[in-house]
């Protein structure tokens, strides 16, 4: 059994395509066109959560193996409510990761990962994000209603007179 530690991509600009496959099967599959990213479907998308998943894809870094006790639990649970995170470079599938749940101490993530360079990891890993505490997978989710553009970000403030709020 082999655990895989290249997980970063380095040239983030390049990343133009992210599919988000979550355990329900909900899935969210996101496209860029210049600096533009959108839904494949066309619909727009708030650029700066794509912006946070691209941070997180530079700043990736190991922090610390599975214990080994802890492995089949932690490589059972991925298996079952693991979300599976796709990205592909200039047109082409380069990584693919499956993160799992956080560490006891919410300090870090388990994470497997694929890559045509190296195949599939088998061991899962602890990774973290340079510079943060905390967990990974809450940047990475396919519900398309928190993807939605709010639109009243698109304008200057002097172009806005009024906003009404409706609480359904």
């Amino acid at each position: 059994q082999t655990a895989a530690f290249n997980f970063d991509i380095k040239d983030t600009a390049s990343v133009n395509r992210i599919i988000i496959t979550e355990p329900n099967g909900m899935e969210i599959d996101m496209v860029r066109d210049g600096k533009v990213w959108t839904r494949s479907n066309g619909e727009c998308i708030q650029y700066q959560l794509v912006n946070s998943m691209l941070d997180a894809a530079f700043n990736i870094r190991f922090k610390g193996y599975v214990p080994e006790n802890a492995v089949k639990t932690v490589s059972n649970r991925m298996a079952t409510v693991g979300t599976k995170v796709q990205f592909f470079v200039n047109g082409e599938w380069h990584k693919t990761w499956f993160l799992g749940s956080s560490t006891p101490d919410h300090y870090g993530t388990y994470m497997l990962v694929e890559s045509a360079e190296y195949g599939k990891s088998d061991l899962p890993v602890i990774m973290e994000i340079k510079g943060m505490k905390g967990i990974i997978s809450p940047r990475f989710f396919a519900d398309p209603r928190r993807w939605e553009c709010t639109n009243i970000f698109g304008y200057e403030p002097n172009e806005i007179s009024t906003i009404t709020v409706k609480h359904t």
